[in-house]
């Protein structure tokens, strides 16, 4: 990332009429807002270990899904045999 230049800058905040001190405030501003920035901005490191994070999270996401669905098919199943048995006691 480019750095702030501040001589640069405060030269062409004179240039343009301002006093020292305007042209101080106006540079301390920027940069603090710019290195607040800078701080808030994510590595490519960061994204690399969010991203290790979300294929960890969709595994266990497809994990559960095989395990509702190995809970799952048994109880309809077991639910549907018990319906038929109970029809069949009923009929009789």
């Amino acid at each position: 990332m480019p750095s702030v230049d501040t001589l640069k800058a405060f030269e062409d905040l004179k240039a343009a009429e301002l006093t020292d001190i305007q042209a101080k405030a106006i540079l301390t501003v920027v940069k603090e807002a710019y290195e607040t920035g800078l701080e808030k901005l994510a590595t490519k490191s960061d994204l690399k270990d969010l991203e290790i994070k979300i294929s960890n999270l969709e595994a266990k996401i497809e994990q559960v899904k095989f395990d509702l669905l190995k809970w799952f098919i048994p109880l309809l199943l077991g639910q549907a045999a018990l319906i038929l048995a109970l029809l069949k006691l009923l009929k009789s």
